[in-house]
């Protein structure tokens, strides 16, 4: 059985297809990530998901049941944890947690436990009797991500959830999604942070609302591998455009020392590139160079 099946799923807003078609399967206890730039459809497809917003077309199975019009155990199944802080401000990081704990049914004795926990697991205990409006963004997120934890559900969905936060923070917030996937439960996130996205078991790699490739992350690389380089110069405008022009060359990036770039093919296109740079004065023969998930999202593209 899967955690959650999704079929030819489609959104428009206006003249805008959010999502187009869109089709995935996440297994139980797997961490599944959708990842891609702005405006992807990222943010539409975890809505559905989450239940807060309709599709216009398609199939949602999660936890095996409809997931669009979804039975109320679901709403006990999933926890949703949306890009904007889903906290009371004028409420302590206390008293947040036990409104959602009364929220999800809760008694008296389990929301205490349950309270302390929380607090425990996401080291806010100092800061209990704060106001949620006076924590640091990395509080604030992890405060949201612990109301979400609340009536430990099967499935957490969580948008963006790392963005603008201090990398302190973050490593504390991947540590209570660690914990949280040791007792056997099913994370899909988004993230905008491609080398984030290689913590995952999977990742959907979403561009103009559909799914370019799907893939463990060791294979998505595995596409790209030997298809980057890396040409130290200072010359950067010459190098730049001396690639761009290189019709067998589909991404060039200025970086430090140097310009890198992506090649349709390496064994031909190098040469050419190599050939297009000397033209130029820039002599240095590139060197291949580190693929990055932005790369395999490119090729798709192309493909």
């Amino acid at each position: 059985m899967t955690a959650v099946s999704v079929s030819e799923l489609g959104k428009t807003y206006g003249p805008t297809r959010a999502l187009d078609g869109v089709s995935l399967d996440v297994a139980p206890g797997e961490l599944f990530c959708i990842s891609g730039p702005d405006a992807a459809g990222k943010s539409t497809l975890l809505r559905i998901l989450a239940g807060t917003l309709k599709p216009d077309s398609g199939t949602v199975t999660i936890l095996g049941s409809d997931g669009i019009n979804r039975p109320p155990i679901l709403r006990y199944s999933i926890g949703y944890m949306p890009q904007r802080f889903a906290i009371y401000a004028d409420l302590t990081a206390e008293e947040n947690l036990e409104f959602y704990c009364a929220f999800y049914g809760l008694g008296r004795e389990a929301t205490h436990d349950r309270v302390e926990n929380l607090l425990r697991l996401t080291h806010l205990e100092r800061f209990r009797k704060f106001q949620a409006g006076n924590l640091s963004g990395g509080m604030k997120q992890k405060l949201v991500l612990a109301c979400a934890l609340v009536h430990e559900p099967e499935l957490m969905i969580l948008d963006e959830p790392t963005t603008g936060i201090d990398p302190l923070s973050r490593r504390e917030f991947w540590g209570i999604l660690t914990d949280y996937l040791a007792h056997g439960k099913t994370i899909i996130y988004s993230t905008v942070y491609l080398e984030e996205a290689l913590r995952s078991n999977r990742i959907a790699l979403m561009d103009s609302g559909t799914i370019k490739v799907c893939d463990t992350p060791e294979k998505l690389l595995a596409r790209v591998r030997g298809r980057r380089f890396f040409v130290s110069t200072d010359a950067h405008g010459q190098a730049v455009a001396a690639l761009s022009a290189c019709p067998l060359v589909v991404s060039v990036q200025p970086l430090g020392s140097g310009v890198a770039f992506l090649v349709t093919d390496a064994h031909e296109a190098l040469g050419a590139a190599a050939a297009a740079l000397a033209a130029t004065g820039i002599t240095v023969q590139p060197e291949p160079a580190q693929p990055t998930l932005e790369d395999v999202l490119i090729l798709a593209g192309k493909a």
